[in-house]
């Protein structure tokens, strides 16, 4: 009885969040699409600025589920004062290990004031999901294809120019490794380990080489209009077997729900006038990034007690009010719950899901964005 109620439990934890999610996603939708209506005769800063808003309170819906609804402990090192400062223009450079890993930069943004000015890089695959697909590249994310030989170098160069031209491209969040480093998945590491001997780089023992070319363009097209790079290094509790010395995989965001582990985040600023401005230059200065990092997290991958210990104390925790999510989830729970307690709302619900997926999916089709 008591393995079945726990069971029930932990399965709810994973449900009911991404129920909710999903469930208002049409709801945001049609307000958006609402507004952007609205906003065609305006100036573009008075879209941008609502688009940006309204990103934000769907992202702190996304970190109650994450943060304040797990109790999470959050550990945060390294340039806080940059961090919990003034909004920047950045680009924000993250290893890569586990799904989370986006909900991260959500927790940084946060904190500095700028979540509704998050854009990301993402893998083309991701513009198949439904509404947010569209969503995502109208926020102004770009999606890029990985492959060797599809990567459309123009098409990326476009994307970039338009945000720069803009002005105010906020956070554009990059994972360079291009997938995530699973300690399991020995095919995807010996592949990593053979490239970075191939083009005569040090091997990584933590990371995968990372490819260079989203981040080369990103500096070129955006230094001047970006602050800071921000360059972000997560240790996820629980990945380390220090009696066996061996790794484990980063936990994934479901799981996360139901037993969230204590994350570590490193977050240091780097001023883009240090960081070459030639593909070679970038190249290199990329790699060594992630020499640093290998580096930096190889004192938690340790069998040394003392060596962990003082990997630790480089932290601090950080823990968001909860004023800061709970407003944006109860608006839009409470909009959706209106719309779906009457006929008319119900109806326009399901045409927004519906409708806003099949436009979503021709408008990108028909623009080829990646």
């Amino acid at each position: 009885m008591f393995l079945t109620a726990t069971v029930l439990i932990n399965s709810c934890r994973i449900i009911v969040p991404a129920g909710i999610l999903f469930s208002v996603s049409p709801s945001y939708y049609i307000v958006w699409l609402a507004f952007r209506s609205l906003s065609v005769a305006l100036p573009s800063k008075v879209f941008k600025k609502g688009d940006e808003f309204l990103w934000s309170t769907y992202q702190r819906v996304v970190l109650f589920f994450f943060e304040t609804l797990t109790g999470a402990n959050i550990h945060i090192g390294g340039d806080l004062d940059v961090l919990f400062g003034s909004a920047k223009n950045a680009i924000y450079i993250s290893n890569h290990q586990s799904d989370l890993d986006w909900i991260v930069s959500d927790m940084l943004a946060i904190r500095q004031g700028c979540l509704g000015s998050i854009r990301y890089i993402l893998k083309n695959e991701l513009k198949m999901v439904p509404l947010y697909g569209n969503c995502f590249y109208e926020h102004g994310c770009v999606y890029v294809k990985r492959s060797r030989g599809q990567f459309n170098q123009e098409r990326m160069l476009m994307h970039l120019e338009a945000m720069k031209k803009r002005g105010n491209p906020g956070w554009l969040i990059i994972f360079p490794e291009g997938t995530r480093y699973d300690p399991l998945k020995t095919s995807s590491i010996e592949k990593s380990e053979k490239h970075a001997k191939e083009i005569g780089l040090p091997v990584l023992r933590h990371h995968l080489t990372p490819r260079a070319r989203a981040t080369q363009l990103s500096v070129q097209t955006l230094r001047d209009v970006i602050d800071d790079i921000y360059d972000v290094t997560i240790v996820y509790g629980d990945t380390w077997d220090a009696q066996n010395g061996r790794r484990r995989p980063a936990i994934n965001m479901f799981s996360f729900t139901v037993k969230p582990v204590d994350v570590y985040i490193h977050f240091r600023r780097i001023d883009v006038r240090d960081v070459p401005n030639n593909e070679d230059g970038i190249k290199h200065w990329l790699h060594q990034l992630f020499v640093e990092k290998d580096r930096f997290v190889s004192g938690y991958y340790s069998t040394r007690d003392d060596e962990q210990q003082l990997f630790l104390k480089q932290f601090r925790r950080s823990q968001l009010p909860w004023q800061s999510t709970v407003p944006a989830l109860v608006a839009w729970v409470g909009l959706t719950a209106t719309a779906l307690l009457t006929p008319l709302g119900r109806t326009v619900y399901v045409w927004g899901a519906l409708g806003g997926t099949i436009i979503g999916y021709s408008l990108l089709l028909i623009r080829k964005v990646s």
